[in-house]
């Protein structure tokens, strides 16, 4: 080790916000990242004197000396301030700086944002404070606000100490409204690093620097990362405080790209949080693959999953879950029954029909369909099903696949299925050419709810295939006069940008956009419901979950009109067509069933996975009689009554697992101001003496100035799209009235869509929230103001000199766990102590006090520190005793809990057979083990508190 190494014992002092002299400089402590059970440590710190203030450094233990200010040669300054408000805007910054202790429970920031404050949508938090490490499957159906569930954990994390570097994987087309939602909303920063913005990104860094480590919060595709030879090297290098999967069932399959892309984040994440409405494929095993992720003690046995293995790891509710139903109100207006549409096909249409069931379904017993594949047939009733158009294609495609087989090897045996094709073939011309009864029908639909060129009315028309897309919106601009602009089609066939345009276009109550004709790419993930009630199935899903996740795009959280969802069924004459048309038609009945029972379908066939649905529906239709169908169909997907939200983790209804929580308690941070608000108008004044150098303006709940460079330098993590279309480094506009920033939010798109613009709509009046970037920077640029070991002295309605003292008490990672802030007075050599901000209210520290500011010797007052400092390390020891009992009894309960799985696993392990499996199996779980005690012990409590003073309160004359 280094003779300029740091004292391991000075290591459990370094706690967030503890100042801290290195090569000569100080610097406030940001972060302490150790290495495993070692005496080395990271320690990321913001410098703090003049040569290296505003500078982002990290140190290593064993190579510089750390040393920590000695509270006890705090040196005083008499505060001059009116009304004392230099130390009260000190004192306030230091609080706001400090770190909550990661054992605060309550929800302390995330309920005071941008959103409507839902009880339920907290419990997810509350969860996350029972581990170790905030880990949780999210896994709440459809509509229920998982995004801002998620924005909740990041916000408390966030002052917590715990996300300063945050990784965000979500699905490439909702990359634009998940980082539009958690910015305005919560005011938490990410910046889009899509594959154009790594390369971009790339262009401005050194050669060879990784691209992950520039910016602390990211937002990224899973399409972008998961490619191994790109940047997998890359984040293997990158440690991160938090990291968020969205539609993590896409994890779960074992040697695929994002399974292998989850097991590089996983273990690199302190934090992580997947979320999913349907999580679970129907194999215990891969579920469990999903759980490890999470914690890789969860479940001993992959093949068998139990309740009391997921309790701490997922939390799961319905729109008609008792806490859910009793917070949302009048926010989300229920869904009017579904409305089948008949449409009786026209000659042409049932020509085709006929075909499918004369030569490919409906065939003598013993007559075989003419293609090996017995699947196959159903793959073009379901393009029947969908347009004429879709059947060409399909058609088109097959053909040109035989033919090419033929003329490799003449005896191939396709000649059969070729002549067979040709017929179709001719058939779906005819059909083409002809007028579309389905078409005539989806026209008068439209029309029924009053959609046309000068109407303010909108629909969602929704396809399984992208070719069926483009027919229906020709037909529907042609036939109902709307021009190019009024119908859009969004698919995978659309460029990213060109996706998130689609859905930012479709928000916008100004933007001409009347009809949205999609593909299932928009069944996850993407709003659809702010300015839309009207769905539309030309075709039907043969997926109950399919069936969900679509109607949920206006059926959720948020849609003040009732839900009105409609579809489109072929009634033919056909008799096996129209059986079979029966059947599938169920789909709707069941779906609604299940909304109604469950507010989600996933666990009604079991399944869990709509391609396995899809082919279970397949197997369905290959019955011969539909009394052999339907009695099928009703026992691949029972009554939704006979289901359990828990079925997700193939646990069934009896399992005990509780789908109704208890909420999370919401709390405060002390504050010596009135609202956030007050803090930043008050800061600014006094650090710009004339408000003139940075143009300060009010107008109302609204205030806006120039941003000095230094706060520039800062905003560049933000949005990057943000600071360019509001000119941010230009001028600042914020407020903390809620009513003011949402209709902001709503300004923006609507200005945005009447001038033709493209992109996502950023406001011009960006919410305050308590976790804002600007009141970071204020807050530090005050704190910047105290020298070393400098602490301000006010003059106060007190009657002995008072020691103002905060204490902070860390883990072995120097994480805080507990905290007190207290005034000290000494009477007769005895130290005293209360509440620090209970001795502000007796004491008349507020904006009220009269600050006579006398001249005054403060020697006589650092005389007192060395008693006060040793008093109160003795006195916050006995106060947090009970707290730290509480955290070791955790930890205790923690490691029982891993000798518990050690014991069952290595049980489970030891029953396979013999071979390489087993002995795989075998060395996993004592690497695991070994990996969780250390994890355990990283969260013991340390030795001793960290002891700041933070200032003095002295008597008036």
């Amino acid at each position: 080790m280094s003779r300029r190494a740091t004292d391991p014992k000075v290591l459990n002092l370094l706690a967030p916000g503890a100042r801290v002299i290195v090569r000569d400089q100080e610097w406030q402590v940001e972060e302490v990242e150790h290495d495993g059970m070692s005496t080395r440590a990271l320690i990321r710190c913001t410098g703090r004197s003049e040569l290296v203030r505003g500078q982002w450094a990290s140190f290593f233990s064993d190579i510089d000396k750390v040393e920590p200010e000695d509270p006890a040669k705090t040196v005083f300054r008499i505060d001059t301030s009116p009304a004392g408000l230099e130390s009260r805007l000190m004192i306030e910054s230091l609080i706001r700086r400090t770190p909550l202790p990661v054992s605060t429970t309550e929800v302390m920031v995330g309920h005071k944002m941008l959103a409507d404050d839902l009880p339920f949508q907290r419990e997810p938090f509350r969860v996350t404070t029972q581990q170790l490490q905030p880990r949780l499957l999210i896994a709440d159906a459809v509509g229920l606000g998982k995004t801002l569930e998620v924005g909740i954990i990041l916000s408390e994390l966030q002052r917590r100490g715990r996300a300063n570097r945050v990784l965000a994987v979500v699905p490439r087309h909702i990359l634009d409204q998940v980082q539009h939602e958690l910015w305005c909303r919560f005011g938490f920063p990410l910046v889009r690093l899509d594959s154009e913005g790594i390369q971009r990104l790339r262009q401005r860094i050194p050669a060879g620097r990784n691209p992950f480590a520039y910016y602390n919060r990211a937002i990224v595709s899973i399409d972008t990362l998961k490619q191994p030879g790109r940047y997998r090297h890359h984040l293997e290098k990158v440690r991160w405080d938090a990291v968020w999967i969205d539609e993590s069932h896409k994890l779960v399959n074992r040697n695929t790209l994002n399974n292998q892309l989850a097991q590089v984040l996983a273990p690199n994440a302190d934090a992580l949080i997947l979320t999913s409405a349907t999580p679970h494929n129907g194999k215990a095993e891969s579920f469990a693959e999903l759980v490890s992720l999470l914690d890789p003690t969860a479940v001993p046995d992959p093949a068998a999953v139990t309740a009391k293995d997921i309790e701490h790891l997922v939390v799961r509710r319905h729109k008609h879950s008792p806490d859910v139903a009793a917070a949302i109100g009048d926010r989300w207006a229920e869904r009017a029954e579904p409305k089948p549409v008949s449409v009786r096909p026209s000659a042409a249409e049932e020509a085709v029909f006929t075909r499918l069931s004369s030569e490919w379904l409906d065939l003598p017993e013993g007559q075989k369909a003419p293609c090996p594949d017995a699947l196959f047939p159903y793959t073009l009733l379901k393009a029947a099903l969908s347009s004429p158009a879709a059947l060409a294609e399909t058609v088109e495609n097959r053909r040109t696949k035989r033919r090419t087989e033929l003329l490799k090897n003449p005896d191939a045996g396709s000649q059969a299925e070729l002549d067979a094709l040709e017929r179709l073939w001719v058939d779906t011309q005819e059909a083409l050419d002809s007028d579309s009864e389905k078409l005539a029908t989806l026209v008068a639909t439209l029309k029924e709810i009053g959609v046309g060129p000068k109407s303010e009315v909108r629909a969602v028309i929704f396809s399984e295939r992208i070719k069926t897309l483009d027919w229906i919106a020709e037909a529907v601009k042609a036939q109902l006069g709307l021009a190019d602009e009024q119908v859009v089609t969004f698919s995978t066939a659309k460029t990213d940008e060109e996706q998130q345009q689609v859905v930012e276009d479709f928000s916008m109550s100004g933007a001409p956009v009347r009809v949205l004709v999609t593909s299932d790419i928009a069944s996850e993930g993407v709003n659809l419901h702010k300015q839309c009630h009207h769905l539309i199935h030309f075709d039907l899903p043969w997926s109950l979950i399919t069936l969900e996740q679509r109607n949920g795009r206006i059926d959720r959280y948020g849609q003040l009109h009732r839900p009105e969802i409609r579809y489109l069924v072929y009634d033919p004459a056909t008799p096996s067509i129209a059986s079979d048309i029966r059947v599938l038609s169920k789909l709707i009945e069941k779906e609604n069933a299940a909304h109604k029972a469950l507010g989600d379908v996933a666990s009604v066939m079991g399944l869990y996975s709509e391609k396995a649905e899809e082919s279970e529906i397949i197997d369905v239709l290959r019955k011969r009689q539909e009394g052999e169908k339907e009695k099928a169909l009703e026992s691949a997907a029972p009554p939704a009554a006979s289901t359990s939200l828990w079925d997700i983790a193939g646990l069934g209804a009896s399992a005990s697992l509780p789908t109704v929580a208890e909420s999370a308690a919401v709390g405060d941070v002390p504050s010596l101001f009135e609202d956030d608000a007050q803090f930043v108008e008050q800061a600014m004044r006094f650090t710009f003496d004339n408000l003139t150098e940075v143009d300060w303006e009010t107008d109302g709940p609204v205030f806006s100035f120039v941003p000095p460079a230094d706060l520039i330098r800062r905003l560049d993590s933000l949005p990057q799209s943000y600071l360019k279309q509001r000119n941010v480094s230009g001028r600042i506009r914020l407020t903390n009235d809620p009513a003011r920033a949402n209709q902001s939010l709503v300004d923006a798109i609507n200005s945005r869509s009447d001038a033709g613009e493209s992109g996502t709509a950023w406001p011009e009046i960006h919410f305050l929230s308590p976790m804002h970037p600007v009141i970071d920077w204020l807050s530090d640029k005050l704190l910047y103001r105290l020298d070393r070991n400098e602490a301000l002295a006010l003059v106060a309605n007190v009657s002995e000199p008072t020691i103002l003292v905060s204490g902070v008490w860390s883990n072995q990672m120097g994480e805080p766990i507990a905290s007190k802030w207290l005034a000290a007075t000494i009477d007769d050599g005895m130290v005293s102590f209360e509440d620090m901000f209970q001795c502000f209210v007796t004491a008349g520290v507020n904006g009220s006090l009269v600050n006579s500011a006398p001249d005054l010797d403060l020697t006589s007052l650092t005389e007192l520190l060395p008693n006060v400092v040793s008093a109160a390390t003795n006195f916050i020891e006995g106060e947090l005793s009970d707290s730290l009992t509480s955290i070791t009894a955790g930890l205790e309960r923690h490691a029982k809990r891993l000798k518990e799985w050690q014991v069952e696993a290595r049980a489970v392990a030891n029953a396979m057979a013999p071979g390489s499996n087993r002995t795989e199996r075998l060395a996993e779980i004592d690497r695991t083990s070994s990996q969780m005690q250390a994890l355990i012990a990283e969260h013991t409590p340390a030795q001793a508190p960290l002891i700041r003073v933070v200032g003095a309160l002295i008597p008036k004359g």
